[in-house]
């Protein structure tokens, strides 16, 4: 039986048709057109690249970069192809493998501007910085008013810690005609790390009106926090609580909902899709084939990394430095990894000090520091910020260390299986709460950090000069303004309702929150006057000095204080929390009884407003805790960073021996050996 000629008429009318399929919408006809031209011409361009796109728009990734890999295998000058592989390449994790396939485009057509953006943002996701700038530099002499290659250049400027530079570039691109959701988001997180809320809310808040996703909610609610902005918080918080939340596939920064009174089981679910978005990611990093290589169990000392961009003068690396100087080094081989925004008072040389070896990371790329960290045969990997600003967790989720442990820079789960541990202690994770977190849960046996109070303390200003009233009740919350809401703000009004002659001092460093807060008071019948700001304190040692002339400080809810809870004890200055169900609302809870003051730990909101209005009132009980404060800096756990590097380190060798006996990570409690 003889085969028809191919007859070259028919394949241009069946691709012509596929195309005019494609155009109205029909991928089915399309597909049905390019499918029959390969049976008769398996060796069409056209019809493989086509047929390839089309299965990569229905979501067949894999059939789709086979055909096109087909098609640039017959044709491999097609720069369209090539660089149509190449995203798709991208798309599915195969960094490495698009770099190579964009550099086959650029050696037909050196100078071709899709290509070298597209390398260019694929350089980013990798880290490359360096290299993503020499192709932004090169394509932006062709075309600087390429949008396309301006949101490339302000991801550069992202990535590089150029936040200013970043909203021009993301402002001009949007000048030029792309006014996506994306656009917007990008400037609006521009605009966040230069201060800019209020313009970042608004980004934030058109970027939702044009794609209304629970993602961007979430990017629009919390951005309108740090000026306190709450005409929506609690419309916000039962949306982003909301079963619809948790089903959406678009990832949401899990740091955000945090912010928010959603329960600890939501904020699980948050966190596994961004660790999920993680290892798809971490897949450009990995070599499958590394495997941790095998030590001489405990004759050798454990090498410990900390890995985290809070080296600096920053509330991590505040904690951090007495328990890296306290190491045993008989038994611990002591080494940091910092990267991060630049250091201003020291904290960085500090630490280098503190460690057997400090690594400046800040040019490594992520693949560059995953075969560093390998090379260093790290044994317990300690990620120190969790998913907190300029974090590197996809490195974690790559696998740097045979066992990876997450500790003090974010209160909560990864939502992974890429770190082993989560430090804690038995008030911060009850029993009861272990379901909500991922890792396996290490309890110290008296609190969760330590703190050093050995470190100065300015001699105070008279209340005057701060501007307070001197014989008035002053009540305190001096940090952050982001962790202000409607849900602790009406507790403290009701409190300066009752009691005339107190005031609240709040940190003022912020206009717009300035002016929001004093009408969020006056809506509630309180004078604006009695909200009093503090200005910027030019050292640590200024900061802590005005918790002396504080009679209560106040904590937030539901993302309570943390350093800045011991900050306040360390000064001298009683604490009023709440604890809630999530990590975030318990540290503080954690860092009282750890001090050895459980009675100011509300359980309610209730509660909370009760016991802070019964010590507005009695002045007699307030210095009866200042006493008992005083007294405590001896004796209590929250104040010996000793006692509790050596809980800590029990804790890694609990961990190792386990590791050694082939078993797998299993929470456990550190047994107080100074009980």
């Amino acid at each position: 039986m003889s085969t028809a000629p191919v007859i070259v008429a028919d394949i241009e009318h069946l691709i012509e048709t596929g195309l005019q399929a494609q155009r109205t919408g029909d991928q089915s006809k399309a597909a049905q057109c390019y499918e029959r031209v390969l049976a008769v011409a398996p060796a069409s361009f056209d019809a493989l690249q086509l047929l390839g796109l089309l299965r990569l728009q229905t979501g067949q990734e894999t059939v789709g970069i086979a055909l096109l890999e087909r098609a640039v295998a017959i044709d491999p000058r097609q720069i369209c192809a090539l660089n149509n592989l190449a995203n798709a390449l991208r798309e599915v994790g195969r960094m490495r493998e698009a770099v190579h396939t964009y550099a086959r485009a650029l050696a037909v057509e050196p100078e071709n501007v899709a290509v070298l953006t597209n390398l260019a943002l694929t350089l980013l996701r990798l880290g490359e910085y360096r290299f993503a700038g020499r192709c932004i530099d090169r394509a932006i002499a062709k075309e600087p008013d390429n949008p396309q290659l301006l949101l490339a250049l302000g991801h550069l400027m992202q990535c590089t810690r150029r936040p200013q530079e970043a909203a021009m570039a993301f402002r001009r691109a949007l000048e030029l005609g792309v006014s996506g959701a994306d656009t917007r988001m990008l400037l609006g997180l521009a605009l966040q790390n230069v201060g800019e809320h209020v313009q970042a809310h608004e980004q934030f808040a058109v970027a939702e009106k044009l794609t209304p996703t629970q993602a961007l909610r979430g990017f629009r609610a919390s951005a309108a926090l740090p000026f306190c902005h709450w005409d929506r918080f609690a419309e916000d918080a039962r949306a982003l609580d909301s079963e619809a939340a948790s089903l959406e596939r678009s990832p949401t920064e899990p740091m955000r909902p945090l912010l928010f009174p959603i329960s600890a089981a939501r904020q699980r679910e948050y966190a596994a899709r961004h660790a999920a978005y993680l290892m798809w990611t971490a897949q450009a990093l990995q070599k499958a084939d590394w495997t941790p290589p095998q030590r001489a169990g405990m004759a050798n000392r454990l090498r410990i990394g900390y890995l985290s961009p809070d080296f600096r003068d920053h509330a991590v690396g505040h904690l951090v430095g007495p328990v890296l100087a306290g190491h045993d080094r008989r038994r611990f081989d002591v080494h940091a990894y910092g990267w991060g925004p630049p250091d201003s008072g020291g904290t960085r040389e500090r630490i280098t000090a503190f460690c057997d070896c400090f690594h400046a990371v800040d040019d490594l790329t992520d693949e560059a520091l995953l075969a560093r960290l390998r090379e260093d045969r790290i044994d317990i990997a300690v990620d120190l910020a969790g998913y907190t600003a300029h974090n590197r967790a996809a490195l974690f989720a790559a696998r740097v260390a045979p066992l990876q442990v997450g500790w003090l820079g974010y209160p909560g789960t990864t939502g992974g299986r890429f770190l082993d541990y989560l430090v804690a202690d038995e008030f911060i994770i009850p029993r009861a709460h272990e379901a909500h977190f991922t890792e396996s849960v290490v309890r110290l046996p008296h609190g969760y950090l330590a703190y050093d109070p050995s470190g100065p303390i300015a001699t105070p200003l008279s209340r005057a000069e701060y501007g307070l009233p001197e014989g008035a009740v002053v009540l305190a919350c001096l940090g952050q303004t982001r962790k202000i809401n409607p849900l602790v703000f009406d507790p403290w009004m009701a409190v300066l309702r009752e009691q005339p002659d107190a005031v609240l001092w709040l940190a003022g460093t912020y206009a717009p929150a300035m002016e929001n807060l004093r009408r969020e008071a006056e809506a509630r019948g309180i004078s604006g006057e009695r909200l009093i700001f503090a200005q910027f304190a030019p050292t640590r040692a200024d900061y802590l000095a005005r918790y002396r002339v504080v009679d209560l400080t106040l904590d937030t809810f539901p993302y309570g204080s943390h350093t800045t809870a011991a900050d306040a004890l360390s000064a001298g200055c009683p604490i009023v929390a709440v604890a809630g169900e999530t990590f975030a609302s318990r540290v503080s809870g954690s860092i009282l009884r750890a001090a050895g003051l459980p009675e100011l730990v509300a359980g309610s909101l209730e509660e909370y407003r009760t016991l802070v209005l019964d010590l507005t009132r009695d002045a007699a009980r307030r210095e009866r805790l200042r006493a008992r404060l005083e007294a405590l800096r001896a004796t209590s756990p929250l104040f010996d960073p000793d006692r509790f590097v050596r809980a800590l380190e029990q804790a890694y060798i609990t961990m190792w021996q386990r590791y050694e006996r082939g078993e797998p990570p299993a929470t456990f409690e550190v047994p107080d050996e100074e009980g």
